[in-house]
Protein backbone atom coordinates (compact mmCIF):
# COMPACT_ATOMS: atom_id res chain seq x y z
CA UNK A 1 0.00 0.00 0.00
CA UNK A 2 1.19 3.56 -0.35
CA UNK A 3 1.17 3.77 3.28
CA UNK A 4 3.34 1.07 3.37
CA UNK A 5 5.64 2.23 0.76
CA UNK A 6 5.56 5.78 2.81
CA UNK A 7 6.60 4.16 6.13
CA UNK A 8 9.18 1.59 4.25
CA UNK A 9 11.10 5.01 2.96
CA UNK A 10 10.85 6.53 6.40
CA UNK A 11 12.39 3.53 7.69
CA UNK A 12 15.36 4.40 5.86
CA UNK A 13 15.81 7.39 8.12
CA UNK A 14 16.13 6.06 10.99
CA UNK A 15 18.25 3.43 13.20
CA UNK A 16 15.55 3.34 16.08
CA UNK A 17 15.35 -0.60 16.39
CA UNK A 18 12.05 -0.75 18.60
CA UNK A 19 10.74 1.06 15.71
CA UNK A 20 11.95 -0.54 13.05
CA UNK A 21 11.17 -4.43 14.27
CA UNK A 22 7.80 -3.08 15.23
CA UNK A 23 6.91 -2.04 11.30
CA UNK A 24 8.29 -4.97 10.27
CA UNK A 25 6.45 -7.28 12.54
CA UNK A 26 3.15 -5.31 11.46
CA UNK A 27 3.30 -5.80 7.58
CA UNK A 28 0.52 -7.64 6.62
CA UNK A 29 1.30 -9.27 3.33
CA UNK A 30 4.31 -11.59 2.21
CA UNK A 31 5.67 -8.86 0.00
CA UNK A 32 5.33 -5.97 2.65
CA UNK A 33 7.67 -8.40 4.75
CA UNK A 34 10.14 -8.89 2.37
CA UNK A 35 10.66 -4.67 1.56
CA UNK A 36 10.39 -4.08 5.24
CA UNK A 37 12.80 -6.88 6.17
CA UNK A 38 15.16 -5.24 3.58
CA UNK A 39 14.86 -1.90 5.05
CA UNK A 40 15.42 -2.61 8.07
CA UNK A 41 18.45 -5.04 7.70
CA UNK A 42 22.04 -4.19 8.56
CA UNK A 43 22.26 -5.30 4.74
CA UNK A 44 25.49 -7.77 5.31
CA UNK A 45 25.84 -11.07 3.38
CA UNK A 46 25.12 -13.30 6.44
CA UNK A 47 21.75 -10.78 7.39
CA UNK A 48 20.80 -11.26 3.14
CA UNK A 49 21.14 -14.76 3.00
CA UNK A 50 19.18 -15.44 6.28
CA UNK A 51 16.34 -13.40 4.88
CA UNK A 52 16.31 -15.36 2.07
CA UNK A 53 16.02 -18.68 2.97
CA UNK A 54 13.19 -17.62 4.98
CA UNK A 55 11.07 -15.96 2.22
CA UNK A 56 12.32 -17.79 -0.71
CA UNK A 57 9.06 -19.20 -1.61
CA UNK A 58 8.04 -15.79 -2.79
CA UNK A 59 9.63 -14.36 -5.70
CA UNK A 60 10.36 -11.10 -4.28
CA UNK A 61 13.07 -12.96 -1.91
CA UNK A 62 15.24 -11.83 -4.83
CA UNK A 63 15.65 -8.32 -3.28
CA UNK A 64 18.17 -10.50 -1.18
CA UNK A 65 19.98 -11.37 -3.80
CA UNK A 66 20.60 -8.14 -5.56
CA UNK A 67 23.78 -7.24 -3.85
CA UNK A 68 25.81 -9.97 -2.32
CA UNK A 69 29.46 -10.15 -2.60
CA UNK A 70 30.76 -11.77 -6.28
CA UNK A 71 34.45 -12.99 -4.77
CA UNK A 72 34.48 -15.34 -1.82
CA UNK A 73 34.87 -13.70 1.48
CA UNK A 74 37.04 -14.93 5.11
CA UNK A 75 36.87 -13.68 8.33
CA UNK A 76 39.95 -12.34 10.39
CA UNK A 77 41.01 -15.71 10.91
CA UNK A 78 40.95 -16.70 7.02
CA UNK A 79 37.60 -18.92 7.08
CA UNK A 80 35.06 -18.33 4.34
CA UNK A 81 31.94 -16.43 5.53
CA UNK A 82 30.58 -16.27 1.72
CA UNK A 83 31.14 -18.52 -0.99
CA UNK A 84 30.85 -17.39 -5.00
CA UNK A 85 29.74 -21.29 -5.46
CA UNK A 86 27.04 -20.68 -3.15
CA UNK A 87 25.35 -17.62 -4.24
CA UNK A 88 25.37 -18.98 -7.98
CA UNK A 89 23.77 -22.40 -7.08
CA UNK A 90 21.64 -20.16 -4.76
CA UNK A 91 20.93 -17.48 -8.03
CA UNK A 92 20.33 -20.31 -10.68
CA UNK A 93 17.54 -22.05 -8.45
CA UNK A 94 16.09 -18.49 -7.95
CA UNK A 95 15.84 -17.88 -11.98
CA UNK A 96 14.66 -21.63 -12.67
CA UNK A 97 11.77 -20.95 -10.34
CA UNK A 98 11.04 -17.13 -11.14
CA UNK A 99 12.32 -16.46 -14.48
CA UNK A 100 9.51 -13.86 -15.05
CA UNK A 101 10.84 -12.17 -11.55
CA UNK A 102 10.99 -8.41 -11.66
CA UNK A 103 14.69 -9.21 -10.52
CA UNK A 104 15.55 -12.22 -13.02
CA UNK A 105 16.81 -9.64 -15.16
CA UNK A 106 19.78 -7.78 -12.56
CA UNK A 107 20.31 -11.57 -11.02
CA UNK A 108 20.96 -13.12 -14.22
CA UNK A 109 23.49 -10.29 -14.96
CA UNK A 110 25.37 -11.47 -11.55
CA UNK A 111 25.39 -14.94 -12.57
CA UNK A 112 26.69 -14.23 -15.64
CA UNK A 113 29.80 -12.24 -14.21
CA UNK A 114 30.12 -15.08 -12.00
CA UNK A 115 31.33 -17.24 -14.66
CA UNK A 116 32.71 -14.05 -17.12
CA UNK A 117 36.04 -15.24 -18.09
CA UNK A 118 38.37 -12.21 -17.38
CA UNK A 119 42.06 -11.74 -18.41
CA UNK A 120 43.53 -8.03 -17.92
CA UNK A 121 47.21 -7.07 -18.67
CA UNK A 122 49.50 -4.58 -17.49
CA UNK A 123 52.73 -2.91 -17.77
CA UNK A 124 55.00 -0.10 -17.70
CA UNK A 125 54.27 2.89 -20.26
CA UNK A 126 57.96 3.65 -21.19
CA UNK A 127 60.39 0.80 -22.12
CA UNK A 128 63.47 0.91 -22.77
CA UNK A 129 65.03 -1.24 -26.02
CA UNK A 130 67.44 -2.39 -23.46
CA UNK A 131 64.77 -4.37 -21.22
CA UNK A 132 62.91 -7.00 -21.37
CA UNK A 133 58.83 -6.19 -21.57
CA UNK A 134 57.68 -7.94 -18.32
CA UNK A 135 53.42 -8.14 -18.50
CA UNK A 136 51.54 -8.66 -15.12
CA UNK A 137 48.10 -10.50 -15.79
CA UNK A 138 45.15 -10.53 -13.17
CA UNK A 139 42.46 -12.51 -14.31
CA UNK A 140 39.22 -14.89 -13.15
CA UNK A 141 37.79 -17.83 -14.33
CA UNK A 142 40.38 -19.18 -16.56
CA UNK A 143 42.84 -21.45 -16.92
CA UNK A 144 44.58 -21.44 -20.30
CA UNK A 145 44.60 -18.25 -22.12
CA UNK A 146 47.18 -16.01 -24.96
CA UNK A 147 49.32 -12.86 -24.55
CA UNK A 148 49.31 -11.35 -27.78
CA UNK A 149 52.40 -8.49 -28.87
CA UNK A 150 51.56 -5.95 -31.69
CA UNK A 151 53.50 -3.11 -32.75
CA UNK A 152 51.67 0.00 -33.87
CA UNK A 153 53.42 0.25 -38.34
CA UNK A 154 54.26 3.95 -38.37
CA UNK A 155 51.84 4.15 -41.01
CA UNK A 156 49.39 4.47 -38.57
CA UNK A 157 51.46 5.42 -35.17
CA UNK A 158 52.06 8.72 -37.52
CA UNK A 159 48.17 9.17 -37.14
CA UNK A 160 48.54 11.48 -33.80
CA UNK A 161 44.61 12.60 -34.26
CA UNK A 162 43.43 9.17 -34.11
CA UNK A 163 42.77 7.53 -31.08
CA UNK A 164 41.31 3.57 -32.22
CA UNK A 165 42.77 1.09 -34.40
CA UNK A 166 41.45 -2.20 -35.42
CA UNK A 167 43.52 -4.92 -34.31
CA UNK A 168 44.07 -6.39 -37.60
CA UNK A 169 46.41 -3.20 -38.77
CA UNK A 170 49.04 -4.33 -36.29
CA UNK A 171 51.86 -6.29 -36.66
CA UNK A 172 52.02 -9.50 -34.52
CA UNK A 173 55.79 -9.63 -33.19
CA UNK A 174 55.49 -12.20 -30.50
CA UNK A 175 52.97 -15.02 -28.42
CA UNK A 176 52.74 -16.43 -25.03
CA UNK A 177 51.27 -19.45 -23.91
CA UNK A 178 49.77 -18.82 -20.39
CA UNK A 179 49.04 -21.61 -18.10
CA UNK A 180 47.34 -22.22 -14.42
CA UNK A 181 46.25 -25.92 -14.30
CA UNK A 182 45.59 -25.01 -10.90
CA UNK A 183 42.85 -22.92 -10.83
CA UNK A 184 39.17 -24.45 -10.88
CA UNK A 185 36.96 -23.09 -13.55
CA UNK A 186 34.48 -21.61 -12.78
CA UNK A 187 34.14 -19.18 -9.33
CA UNK A 188 37.83 -18.87 -9.46
CA UNK A 189 38.31 -15.32 -7.30
CA UNK A 190 40.42 -12.89 -8.68
CA UNK A 191 44.09 -13.73 -9.08
CA UNK A 192 47.13 -10.96 -10.02
CA UNK A 193 50.33 -12.78 -11.52
CA UNK A 194 53.27 -10.64 -11.92
CA UNK A 195 55.64 -10.84 -14.81
CA UNK A 196 53.40 -13.72 -15.64
CA UNK A 197 55.01 -13.31 -19.25
CA UNK A 198 57.96 -12.19 -20.44
CA UNK A 199 58.82 -10.63 -23.69
CA UNK A 200 62.54 -10.10 -25.27
CA UNK A 201 63.52 -6.97 -26.09
CA UNK A 202 61.73 -4.41 -29.04
CA UNK A 203 62.94 -1.94 -31.09
CA UNK A 204 61.80 1.52 -30.89
CA UNK A 205 57.79 1.70 -31.36
CA UNK A 206 54.42 1.56 -29.77
CA UNK A 207 53.17 -1.91 -28.71
CA UNK A 208 50.48 -3.53 -27.02
CA UNK A 209 49.60 -6.95 -25.66
CA UNK A 210 46.46 -7.87 -25.81
CA UNK A 211 45.28 -11.44 -24.11
CA UNK A 212 42.68 -13.84 -26.05
CA UNK A 213 41.40 -17.38 -24.87
CA UNK A 214 38.49 -20.03 -25.59
CA UNK A 215 34.91 -19.20 -24.61
CA UNK A 216 31.93 -21.30 -25.13
CA UNK A 217 33.93 -22.69 -28.02
CA UNK A 218 34.54 -19.38 -29.65
CA UNK A 219 38.26 -17.12 -29.57
CA UNK A 220 37.71 -14.26 -27.23
CA UNK A 221 39.94 -11.41 -28.57
CA UNK A 222 39.54 -7.80 -28.94
CA UNK A 223 38.62 -6.35 -32.43
CA UNK A 224 39.80 -2.94 -31.55
CA UNK A 225 42.47 -1.23 -29.14
CA UNK A 226 42.85 2.80 -28.20
CA UNK A 227 46.26 4.93 -28.38
CA UNK A 228 46.48 5.11 -24.54
CA UNK A 229 46.87 1.56 -24.26
CA UNK A 230 49.87 1.75 -26.18
CA UNK A 231 53.27 1.35 -24.37
CA UNK A 232 56.37 3.16 -26.04
CA UNK A 233 59.50 1.54 -26.57
CA UNK A 234 62.96 3.91 -26.80
CA UNK A 235 65.87 5.48 -25.19
CA UNK A 236 65.29 9.24 -24.45
CA UNK A 237 63.21 10.94 -21.31
CA UNK A 238 63.31 14.63 -20.46
CA UNK A 239 63.28 16.87 -17.61
CA UNK A 240 62.59 20.36 -16.73
CA UNK A 241 64.54 22.59 -15.05
CA UNK A 242 62.65 26.20 -13.45
CA UNK A 243 65.06 28.73 -12.42
CA UNK A 244 63.57 32.31 -11.14
CA UNK A 245 63.88 34.88 -13.70
CA UNK A 246 65.50 32.71 -16.23
CA UNK A 247 64.05 30.82 -19.05
CA UNK A 248 62.98 27.43 -18.34
CA UNK A 249 65.72 24.68 -19.88
CA UNK A 250 64.84 21.25 -20.87
CA UNK A 251 67.35 18.57 -20.74
CA UNK A 252 67.16 15.30 -23.08
CA UNK A 253 68.83 11.82 -21.50
CA UNK A 254 69.39 8.74 -22.24
CA UNK A 255 67.09 6.74 -19.83
CA UNK A 256 69.29 3.94 -19.71
CA UNK A 257 72.58 5.78 -18.19
CA UNK A 258 71.29 9.55 -17.81
CA UNK A 259 73.56 10.62 -20.59
CA UNK A 260 73.07 13.58 -22.20
CA UNK A 261 71.62 12.24 -25.89
CA UNK A 262 73.61 13.79 -28.84
CA UNK A 263 72.20 14.86 -32.19
CA UNK A 264 68.31 15.94 -30.70
CA UNK A 265 66.47 18.98 -31.30
CA UNK A 266 63.61 19.97 -29.43
CA UNK A 267 60.86 22.27 -30.55
CA UNK A 268 57.77 23.58 -28.50
CA UNK A 269 54.39 24.16 -29.61
CA UNK A 270 54.23 27.59 -27.91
Amino acid sequence: TLFEFLSCKALELTSDKSITSKWTAEATTIPAQIFASYTCSDKDDASMQKLYDKYKDNEHSGLFLLSRPETDVFDSDDKPVTSVKAYYKTLTSYLERYPNSIYANDLQNNANRLVSKIVRVSYKPDISSSDSIKVDVAYNNISKFTLSLYRLPSSLSSQKKKWQFPLSGLQLVDTRQISFPSVEEPFDSAVTVSHAAVFAPQTYGEYIVVPSFNADGALQARKEITRSELFRVHDITMFLVNRINAPQQVFVVDMRNGRPVKGVSISSNK
